[in-house]
């Protein structure tokens, strides 16, 4: 079963399963007789935050599974497929055709392979340890987790204020990230339930916030800045330990010497984020016109525009709370954004560029095709 198969070809199905844990809607696996598998979620929210999310994490090269919208005809084939299987499976056939009638939206997406933070943490600490510590997997967390700063998803991993207390540390969802292995059997985090909430809110800036009784949460923008994402590295390495140290005491001896390794985490973690997020900002990917091809509304589309816009001046600038707010005034205002573009990116001194801004519109995005830089 190929996402790129449109109607979708389920072969004989032989088993069917509703996964569980931490997701919005309901998940069922698929698997027909030539071992083949496929998730389908069924969902009442748009499939815009999912499409757009998982866009923008692969441009990161982020490790995530593919997903796309179901058609109608998907939905029939796979109906007909699932009505099809063992007798002894009828309590999920139906709970599929339950499913099917109770939501609005149904996604396809690529079975990730892994085990979630919590799942390895819990049982296998040891290994759980050993996982952070892998370069690689740092690495390619860090590209995670700038797909995540990217796109504003809120639901991930970050450094925030949480509660009331004033000291940004670290937080993560146990569930929405999968420990696996590579084809060269090397550990790799796996992103699943991602989202795009491209959400600006100064008072937390640049940290993000968890208000866990109000069930409300922001992202973090740390990860837009070489420093901050250093410092956002450190506090998310504290958390990964202070959380096994919790579900095993008696491994503090264990903990205790993977300390040693926070600052080679804190490098390698956000090596990978900037190397994922001046990927991201290069100019030129045309992300509008993908974005609404996501079905992403004109607000988000605003939204996302003032994001981009304040994680390459901060990409540009200093790693302190003050910068961010700065960039963030300067990405809300047009002629000042448009000016500091002229002179940080295409070196203009600053009345060439307050006679370029002058002129008009047109001319600003005429010097800049003519200019472009990669």
């Amino acid at each position: 079963m190929k996402l790129s198969e449109k109607p979708v070809v389920p072969g004989q199905l032989t088993r069917i399963r509703e996964l569980q844990g931490g997701h919005k809607g309901v998940l069922f696996l698929l698997e027909n007789a030539d071992g083949e598998r496929l998730v389908v979620k069924f969902q009442n929210e748009a499939p815009t935050e999912a499409l757009a999310g998982t866009r923008i994490m692969k441009a990161a090269s982020g490790n995530t599974p593919g997903v796309r919208q179901a058609s109608t005809i998907d939905v029939g084939v796979l109906s007909n497929a699932v009505e099809t299987v063992a007798f002894a499976l009828a309590d999920m056939r139906a709970a599929f055709k339950s499913a099917k009638s109770r939501f609005k939206h149904v996604l396809l997406m690529e079975f990730a392979e892994g085990r979630t933070l919590k799942a390895m943490r819990e049982g296998f600490v040891e290994e759980f340890l050993a996982v952070i510590q892998d370069s690689g997997f740092q690495i390619a967390l860090g590209r995670i987790i700038a797909a995540d700063t990217f796109a504003g998803n809120p639901d991930r991993m970050f450094a925030g204020k949480l509660g009331f207390d004033p000291e940004p540390e670290g937080w993560y969802h146990e569930q929405n990230l999968f420990m696996a292995r590579s084809d060269t059997g090397s550990p790799k985090p796996v992103a699943i339930d991602n989202a795009f909430a491209p959400h600006v809110y100064e008072w937390t800036a640049p940290w993000g916030r968890y208000l866990g009784g109000m069930g409300v949460q922001w992202g973090s923008l740390a990860a837009g800045n070489v420093e901050l994402a250093r410092q956002e590295a450190g506090m998310l390495y504290d958390v990964f330990l202070s959380t096994a140290q919790q579900d095993h005491p008696e491994a503090e001896p264990l903990i205790e010497n993977a300390r040693a390794s926070k600052s080679l985490f804190q490098t390698n973690v956000a090596m990978g984020m900037q190397a994922a997020m001046q990927e991201l900002l290069r100019r030129g990917r045309g992300w509008k016109a993908k974005l609404i091809k996501d079905g992403a509304t004109v607000e988000a589309i605003a939204d996302f525009r003032i994001r981009k816009r304040v994680l390459r001046r901060m990409a540009h600038g200093a790693g302190s709370e003050e910068a961010t707010t700065q960039a963030i005034k300067t990405a809300r205002d047009d002629k000042a954004y448009r000016k500091w573009v002229l002179i940080t990116e295409y070196h203009q001194a600053d009345d060439e560029a307050d006679n370029l801004l002058l002129q008009s519109l047109a001319s600003y995005k005429a010097f800049k095709s003519q200019h472009r830089h990669v």
